[in-house]
């Protein structure tokens, strides 16, 4: 409020106004301060696909995908484009999905979370053999994120190569104590 007083470009106001809203669940203020961030600069980026999130935070998949692809026209950004995949993933629709990550990944190739979402994906489909190899190429990319090093992980546990994932179960137990699913994949991988 009191940046509004003094801030000669309206729009960072209302955006920030509106990411404030959404982290604090309160969607329908978010909407309105994104609506009034388009009004005082038509085409703000992240605006669309702000209202994205606040849709898909609320189940409404279909509308998430129509405001990121209303991001996207301001032009192609990786962050929109997993964020259409992952609302795919959400619907059922999984080859709109795996097209939407590739696009991420065709934009920068160096985008782990696109992988670890095909990962993700690849793995509920029971395609264990593309899934470990985006879950490799997500924790080659970013080694320290503990998430990608636990699906990695896993998946190496049920393909039969426990051996090579005790290290690295070894290392999330240690650093995440509480967290179950890695308890449970160290002792199958030791067994």
């Amino acid at each position: 409020d009191s940046a509004d007083k003094y801030a000669t470009q309206k729009a960072d106001v209302h955006f920030f106004k509106g990411r404030v809203y959404s982290e604090l669940g309160r969607f329908t203020e978010a909407e309105q301060a994104y609506k009034n961030a388009l009004k005082a600069t038509p085409g703000y980026k992240g605006v669309w696909n702000n209202l994205g999130n606040n849709a898909y935070r609320q189940q409404n998949f279909s509308l998430a995908i129509d405001f990121y692809k209303k991001e996207l026209m301001l032009g192609k950004a990786t962050i929109p484009l997993r964020a259409v995949g992952r609302a795919f993933v959400e619907l059922g629709k999984t080859d709109s999905a795996r097209t939407f990550f590739k696009k991420a990944i065709d934009l920068d190739i160096n985008y782990a979370a696109a992988y670890f979402n095909l990962a993700q994906l690849e793995e509920d489909e029971g395609n264990f053999k593309q899934a470990i190899q985006y879950a490799g190429r997500a924790y080659g990319i970013e080694s320290d994120n503990l998430e990608y090093r636990y699906l990695y992980s896993t998946l190496l546990v049920q393909m039969d190569k426990g051996n090579e994932a005790i290290l690295n179960l070894r290392k999330i137990v240690e650093k995440w104590p509480w967290h179950h699913g890695a308890h449970y994949n160290l002792g199958r991988a030791l067994i």
